[in-house]
């Protein structure tokens, strides 16, 4: 039995889960911990920092983030290929986003099976939380 209603911890209001709270594939019961109202007023208070922290972050961690970079592109060259041949037909329109193949959330990511040059266009889309799951997948798949 599942319940309509869910309370939200920072204020301590009861609300309907389907309206008053976003959705979150991620946790169990599928909505987010604290109601809309919380969340937006918690992205409004906190967005500054975020992006001070990540400025700040980026500032002092600069080398090793582009030696990262640098090494990532060197042993991967064809995912760099692939991504940036994806990217472009994005920007030209050759290709358009689709929603997710598995669960239609329309907040997607390319995920490309191949790497090889004739297969940089063709990608599976998919949102965040099924391409992590598909990796998972993969992951596990390669370890036998």
């Amino acid at each position: 039995m599942q319940l309509k209603n869910k309370r939200c911890p920072k204020c301590g209001e009861t609300k309907d889960k389907e309206s008053e709270f976003f959705k979150d594939k991620s946790r169990k019961d599928g909505f987010k911990v604290l109601c809309k109202t919380c969340c937006k007023e918690y992205q409004q208070t906190h967005r500054k920092e975020c992006k001070i922290y990540s400025k700040k972050h980026y500032q002092t961690n600069r080398k090793e983030i582009l030696l990262y970079s640098k090494k990532y592109a060197k042993r991967y060259p064809e995912r760099i290929k692939a991504r940036n041949a994806l990217t472009n037909a994005l920007r030209d329109r050759k290709l358009i986003k689709k929603s997710c193949e598995i669960c239609r959330d329309k907040k997607t990511n390319g995920h490309h099976d191949s790497y090889k040059e004739e297969n940089w266009l063709k990608v599976r889309w998919l949102c965040s939380i099924c391409h992590k799951r598909l990796h998972i997948k993969l992951n596990n798949k390669s370890k036998l």
